[in-house]
């Protein structure tokens, strides 16, 4: 049970973390424990790498072999009323497992979403617990007869979709994705394609998205199609 009082539940005051495990084992499990372990420090949740890496192995023993989802939940824990966080924070971390099946191949339709990401806002660099804006423009995406919407930042530059990084695919060279830092979240997919030299980083605008094709990525999905949506799709 979580407590009434848990800052994550009340105030979105929390990160999280989901990675594919294939046949009970958790792929790229370093690099989503870093990045965790990271995220937790920059907002001085007080838990330790050790806590992190026990409750995801503890977590992917429920898939016992499947092929599946781990999502690992961490928040500052409960706290008094009030914005300002306890002085010696006690907190939560909670795993759930979901078995899935194969990774999809078709490709998704997106609109470009009137709703915006606050580059400005640290954050935007984390995968933290305040989804709203992400599940308005999906919505706004679903209310077009879209699959995924592709999100601007304040500034009108290209930032990413509402489920993972962009990416602006080229036969020659490197493809594009958008800069990490201007609202983008620097996902694990994304660093791996990058230290290959698959992926460039640029400023992109919404007309760079219909030169070439689109693709997205996360640590579920992989690297998967995407098309902007037009008037023949079907609803």
């Amino acid at each position: 049970m979580i407590d009434e009082a848990d800052r994550g539940y009340l105030l979105g005051d929390g990160v999280f973390d989901t990675m594919r495990v294939e046949a009970g084992r958790p792929l790229l499990f370093a690099r989503h424990l870093v990045r965790l372990a990271n995220s937790c420090a920059s907002f001085g949740f007080g838990v330790s790498r050790e806590a992190l890496e026990q409750a995801i192995r503890t977590g992917t023993e429920e898939l016992a072999g499947k092929t599946g989802s781990l999502r690992t939940t961490v928040t500052r824990g409960p706290g008094p009323r009030g914005l300002l966080p306890p002085a010696e924070p006690q907190p939560t971390i909670r795993t759930r497992a979901a078995p899935s099946g194969a990774r999809a191949s078709a490709s998704a339709s997106a609109i470009i979403a009137n709703v915006r990401r606050n580059e400005g806002s640290p954050a935007t660099s984390h995968k933290t617990l305040g989804y709203l804006d992400n599940i308005l423009a999906r919505q706004e995406a679903a209310d077009q007869g879209a699959e995924e919407a592709i999100m601007l930042t304040n500034a009108g530059k290209v930032a990413c979709t509402t489920i993972g990084n962009l990416i602006v695919l080229r036969e020659e060279g490197p493809s594009w994705t958008p800069r990490a830092g201007g609202g983008v979240l620097p996902g694990v997919v994304r660093a791996v394609l990058t230290e290959r030299g698959l992926l460039e980083e640029r400023d992109l605008t919404p007309g760079d998205l219909h030169a070439a094709p689109l693709a997205r990525s996360n640590s579920l999905i992989g690297i998967a199609p995407l098309h902007l949506k037009d008037a023949g799709d079907p609803p």
